[in-house]
């Protein structure tokens, strides 16, 4: 009577899940039946643990997120941070030796430069005598002429900066053109305030030529593609000056635009001189050396 109650179905399934029990204790030698009872098991049990599923993940979730593995992780965070800070100051570090190298390096090359000018030459000191006050005025009048060895084309200098160059002499003065007058066109490179000057000889840097614009401004067109920027200097290459003007500093790019000819094809620079040259009191001249001279005031 109790067993014909039980429906058939029920029967078998609780029947193969008591099968399925028992087989898990036993070797995988006697379970070969397992196979041809997994979609009867599958089709019985699947329901009865789908609502057990978000209970298992919860608990997996508990387990992964325990304090120790928090700790734990905080504190490779933590490493990798402390190395990571020590790789940045080592990186700044370098940086710093790498720029005072640089400077050591330049100011050797300018040591050597002066060295060899100063074989050649004796720069003497010269006090302006009269300047160009005047807007309309681009020479400057010197205490030194041509008894003292002061000859036409002589670049005069207020120390690394190129003033101009003697265009007139007389017995006891001489008359220096500005740099900036109207009508000069000199040619000239684009280099960063420490770049060494055996790396100029090389011809790494960015050439063109500068038209004077003013008392104290320049202004100059390039290809777009050029690497240039605000802040950069300019030196004298020219061949139409005399070798102890080459690499003389002649000012620094202020402003950096499109040119409004060409916009898309080139920009133009606008360079300052470092000081009014119209307004110096005192200008360096190097003279050559002749049998019998000194070396000179420096």
């Amino acid at each position: 009577m109790g067993l014909s109650a039980i429906p058939s179905r029920r029967l078998t399934l609780w029947l193969l899940f008591l099968l399925l029990v028992i087989s898990a204790f036993l070797h995988h030698r006697f379970t070969g039946y397992t196979r041809l009872l997994q979609a009867p098991v599958e089709f019985a049990l699947t329901p009865a643990t789908h609502g057990l599923r978000p209970l298992v993940e919860k608990a997996r979730l508990r387990v992964d997120a325990s304090p120790v593995d928090a700790n734990e992780a905080a504190q490779l965070w933590d490493q990798v941070q402390l190395q990571k800070n020590l790789l940045l100051r080592q990186r700044v570090r370098l940086a710093e030796l790498q720029a005072e190298n640089s400077q050591l390096r330049f100011l050797r090359s300018q040591l050597e430069r002066e060295l060899g000018k100063a074989r050649a030459n004796r720069i003497v000191v010269l006090s302006v005598v009269a300047a160009g006050y005047q807007p309309a005025s681009h020479t400057l009048k010197v205490n030194m002429g041509s008894r003292r060895g002061v000859t036409v084309g002589l670049p005069v200098m207020d120390g690394p900066r190129l003033v101009g160059k003697v265009e007139r002499v007389s017995a006891m003065n001489a008359w220096v053109r500005l740099i900036t007058a109207p009508g000069v066109k000199v040619d000239a490179i684009i280099t960063d305030a420490m770049t060494p000057i055996d790396q100029l000889l090389r011809g790494q840097f960015v050439g063109c030529q500068l038209d004077a614009a003013g008392p104290d401004r320049f202004v100059s067109t390039i290809a777009k593609n050029k690497p240039v920027r605000v802040g950069q200097y300019l030196r004298l290459i020219d061949r139409n000056w005399p070798d102890a003007a080459q690499g003389l500093l002649l000012g620094r790019i202020e402003k950096v635009e499109d040119d409004p000819d060409a916009p898309l094809l080139r920009r133009r620079i606008v360079v300052e001189t470092f000081k009014s040259l119209r307004y110096l009191d005192r200008v360096d001249l190097p003279v050559p050396i002749t049998d019998g001279q000194g070396r000179g005031e420096r």
